[in-house]
């Protein structure tokens, strides 16, 4: 799972992975909520799964991939 959303974001911001960490902030990211929300769909599409609207309270990758990971859980 954190492979696959580090690589999400990797490609949508156009930055190598390994400058990405579960410790990074959206905010350092410059990951607004419009970016959020994509990589939120893009996320969706490459699962298969209907996400929560938890996912937008995040603020971290490292929160962004244990959110995922309860929802996933809970289906």
């Amino acid at each position: 799972m954190d492979t696959t959303v580090i690589e999400i974001i990797s490609k949508l911001l156009d930055v190598k992975s390994s400058e990405i960490s579960l410790n990074s902030s959206f905010r350092n990211l410059n990951i607004d909520n419009m970016d959020l929300a994509e990589i939120i769909v893009l996320i969706e599409k490459k699962l298969k799964i209907s996400a929560k609207n938890d996912l937008y309270d995040t603020k971290t990758v490292g929160e962004l991939i244990e959110e995922l990971n309860k929802q996933i859980l809970k289906n």
